[in-house]
């Protein structure tokens, strides 16, 4: 990235967090609305609207159980439509795409395109300082540069999951933690499974898991990963390479699983909580189809 590009990024994002979204996010559940009849709605800035949505599409749901003679019993099911399953690339490859659009809109630049981060066989996070995402402070966590002081929504996914609450913007920000990261931990390196390069550990998390638990912060928990600005820089590259694998093989969209997925993730499944509604296999195409490409994509197909 250029200096130029860096600075649109980073304030691009900073505009996002400053902007009302035309969209409003529920405070409680549906249930606890009266079925509708009471809404409760708060507004809430783009850039936590978008950590909202990644938050949104992988908390638990309740599916309605066995019926007994006196009542319903629900139970607990963990439905991540975006997560531990096929949709998991064509949902956040729609997820980035409407997030870029979302920042065209913000800064009027309709030429803003989200940069890649090409962690393959990297030895350190070599994007995690000042010129660009932010390093961590002296205490080996809170950001400083640019992004320093941001705070996080749905920090406490637990326990909202245990009391059956949905996360919300209606707390007090100066009560909810810092965005922070602690790049290393166990792992010195991340895996490059095409040059054969990095950690590679049967059983044990590569490629895109990897990248996350590195960080030992906010990016490594699902629902406030995308809190950190870093997830746009490392979620693009793995559209990125998604799109590789679509154009050497040649895939077509009907080579989508349409039945023994997961929840939300066969074919025909919509896509959490995009809307207007999109099905998953209207995602599972090359990126040129959606006006974008990468600068060393493959040539084939």
């Amino acid at each position: 990235m250029t200096s130029d590009e860096v600075d649109k990024f980073q304030s691009y994002l900073h505009q996002a967090k400053g902007t009302v979204s035309d969209n409003m996010i529920p405070t409680p559940l549906y249930s606890d609305m009266d079925n509708g009849r009471n809404p409760k709605f708060n507004e809430i800035n783009v850039y936590d609207e978008f950590v909202w949505m990644h938050y949104f599409a992988a908390r638990q749901n309740l599916e309605k159980g066995r019926k007994t003679q006196h009542k319903d019993i629900p139970s607990v099911v963990q439905a991540d439509f975006a997560h531990a399953g096929p949709a998991f690339l064509t949902w956040h490859r729609a997820y980035m795409l409407f997030w870029e659009r979302a920042l065209q809109k913000i800064s009027g630049d309709e030429d803003f395109l989200i940069s890649y981060w090409d962690w393959a066989g990297e030895p350190d996070c070599t994007v995690c300082n000042d010129n660009y995402v932010g390093e961590s402070d002296k205490n080996g966590h809170t950001l400083t540069g640019s992004f320093s002081n941001w705070r996080l929504l749905c920090h406490d996914f637990e326990e909202l999951t245990k009391e059956g609450e949905l996360c919300s913007n209606d707390r007090d920000a100066s009560t909810l933690p810092f965005v922070e990261r602690s790049p290393g931990g166990g792992c010195q390196c991340f895996s490059d499974s095409e040059n054969g390069t990095g950690l590679f550990i049967d059983g044990f998390s590569q490629l895109h898991n990897l990248v996350h638990d590195y960080m030992n912060g906010t990016i490594g928990s699902v629902p406030t990963a995308s809190s950190d600005p870093l997830f746009f820089l490392h979620h693009s590259n793995v559209d990125r390479i998604f799109d590789k694998w679509l154009r050497r093989h040649r895939v077509s969209r009907d080579e989508f699983p349409g039945k023994s997925t997961p929840t939300g993730h066969s074919r025909y499944s919509y896509m959490v909580p995009f809307f207007p509604v999109y099905t998953n296999d209207e995602f599972f195409q090359r990126s040129e189809h959606f006006g974008y490409t990468y600068d060393d994509i493959d040539s084939q197909g």
